[in-house]
């Protein structure tokens, strides 16, 4: 009988999104305070009363709250109950009333030092289990903070000696685990990219994974990880390998080979680390085309699947249970240098990928902008694009029926997710970088430049 609840109340969420068509294959999704508002990073609002807009209250969208930030906001706030939590570049954790945006409490911690970015406090999104959040610091300090007060319960390094580790991404909570990616600031010959597993009660190491197997460095491990519960699998996805002018057949430099591991989706056993397949998609990277969006998981009609795009501007989707390809879509216009950096979103049978686009006169990029691309998730056709004035960082989120999208010069879109077509417009004074969530019939933007904020949208 809960099963058959589960399944009318999926069926209902694709009425009251106005899904006329079928809304494509059924799984459950696992909701957190996480990165991706689900184990499956789909960015994708759970169905409910306050999540279910028409176009006409979307149009009606308005500022509600603002909290203005030490430094921008790299990644999406997340939801936790009644609360908002999220961190900032300048190192400070902070936990907000969602309904009014009141700052309960804020925490400043140590930043990272590189010579690329300057100082970097926190560029990852936190992740709330039970009482406890858990944060990423760029200086590869992994926090547990007291969700009641922001108080340090324990504080943990993965760096390891020598090597130029960054955490770009933030932790992913599941099974008493935390999961963290570790990478490099740029890239460099010393960085190794590894995914680990730490305890979520202690903080103590329960394994670490490298995942450079060849002579040299880089595979950084970006991506926040999802999370398949039922397979206790865990995904990923890699960089390239560096640095990329070693990868030469010049003397003394790195011979072509497959660079085990490196541009590659990566499937885990959670307990233990164990590799359960991985599927390279360059074998001898050395054009930095590597993944830097998370790892989707969304059903398909041949089983779930695990999507991601890489920064040769293609989609992949692949078996999450063996890693087979099930297909791929290659996004770049004609005469168009374009590349995927932000993490897609899925919801009733669509993935919905964010690009970055230079139309090329002759050899030379010309004026960057962005485009939204609408795929049918059981087999990669493209089924809308809609363009962007500026070039896409940022994940979109899906609440309902509409998605929302943002880009580098500030403007937010609300986009019919079945056709693509505009439904409302926004614009805010800096960048968003961070991706867009959605709490409790809320859009949340994190909005970057000289006058970093968080905002929240909600209707009039």
């Amino acid at each position: 009988m809960r099963r058959w609840k589960r399944l009318i109340a999926v069926i209902s969420s694709c009425v009251l999104a106005g899904i006329t068509a079928a809304c494509g294959p059924v799984t459950q999704v696992h909701p957190c305070g996480c990165y991706g508002m689900n184990l499956e990073n789909t960015f994708s609002a759970a169905p409910s009363p306050a999540n279910t807009l028409t176009a006409g209250q979307v149009a009606r969208l308005h500022v509600v709250w603002t909290v203005p930030t030490a430094g921008m906001v790299g990644s999406p706030p997340v939801e936790a109950g009644a609360d908002i939590y999220f961190d900032s570049w300048g190192g400070v954790v902070y936990k907000v009333l969602a309904r009014t945006g009141a700052v309960l409490w804020r925490r400043t911690f140590p930043s990272a030092a590189t010579t690329a970015y300057g100082a970097v406090g926190f560029a990852g999104s936190p992740a709330v289990s039970g009482r406890a959040v858990f944060v990423s610091g760029a200086d590869t300090r992994v926090y547990a903070l007291d969700a009641r007060n922001g108080a340090v319960i324990w504080q943990t390094s993965v760096r390891r000696p020598g090597q130029t580790n960054f955490l770009w991404g933030g932790p992913q909570v599941w099974g008493g685990r935390v999961f963290v990616g570790v990478s490099s600031a740029v890239d460099t010959p010393t960085e190794q990219g590894r995914e680990v597993a730490l305890s979520a009660r202690s903080g103590r190491r329960l394994w670490d994974v490298s995942m450079v197997h060849y002579k040299g460095g880089g595979a950084s491990v970006v991506p926040v990880a999802a999370v398949d519960p039922g397979r206790g699998l865990v995904y990923v996805a890699t960089g390239n390998p560096t640095p990329e002018r070693y990868n030469t057949t010049a003397p003394g430099h790195t011979p072509p080979g497959p660079d085990l591991y490196s541009d590659s989706m990566v499937a885990f056993h959670a307990a233990s680390g164990r590799i359960a397949w991985y599927h390279q998609t360059i074998s001898h990277d050395r054009y930095d085309l590597d993944f830097i969006a998370s790892v989707n998981l969304f059903p398909t009609t041949r089983g779930l699947a695990a999507g991601d795009g890489e920064k040769n501007a293609t989609y992949y989707a692949l078996s999450a249970h063996s890693g087979k390809p099930l297909w791929q879509a290659h996004l770049a216009p004609a005469h168009t240098y374009t590349t995927i950096v932000a993490t897609a979103a899925y919801a009733n049978g669509r993935l919905f990928v964010p690009t970055m686009n230079s139309p090329l006169v002759g050899a030379k990029a010309t004026q960057p902008y962005g485009q939204l691309v609408a795929l049918n998730a059981s087999t990669g056709r493209a089924l809308w694009a809609h363009p962007l004035p500026a070039v896409i960082e940022a994940a979109p989120v899906v609440m309902g029926a509409f998605v929302f999208v943002a880009d580098d010069s500030g403007d937010v879109l609300a986009l019919r997710a079945s056709t693509g077509q505009l439904v409302g417009e926004w614009h805010f004074p800096g960048a968003v970088w961070g991706g867009l969530s959605a709490a409790q019939g809320m859009v949340l933007v994190p909005v970057g430049g000289s006058h970093s904020e968080v905002v929240a949208l909600e209707v009039a």
